[in-house]
């Protein structure tokens, strides 16, 4: 039986894709801000998180599901989204039990 965080760190790797980036691309640094890569990434998390983080009972909490969230998807790393990052979050608000990650949301997430 697949458990609650282990879907969520699956999904997680199809969200994250991973970036080759020379260091003077790799834009700027200002804490992850929302309209900065990290700052997208977190809202990205916290999104899945609040709408999904009960289904299955593995965690006791939103916040530790972010937690988790925001490590698996690397958002310290996070450098770019996709083009399709403002469909994602349209479409994980409209997520249910059970759950499945929506295709706009594949490689949304470009990390260093």
């Amino acid at each position: 039986m697949m458990t609650n965080s282990s879907k969520l760190y699956r999904v997680l790797a199809i969200i994250a894709a991973s970036a080759v980036m020379m260091a003077a691309g790799c834009g700027d640094d200002d804490g992850g801000g929302s309209s900065s890569p990290e700052g997208k990434c977190n809202a990205l998390a916290k999104k899945i998180c609040g709408r999904v983080w009960n289904c299955d009972g593995d965690y006791s909490s939103v916040g530790a599901c972010e937690a988790d969230a925001k490590a698996g998807i690397n958002c310290r790393n996070a450098v770019d989204v996709d083009s399709s990052y403002d469909q994602c979050m349209s479409d994980v608000g409209k997520l249910t039990c059970p759950w499945s990650l929506p295709s706009s949301c594949f490689g949304v997430i470009l990390t260093k």
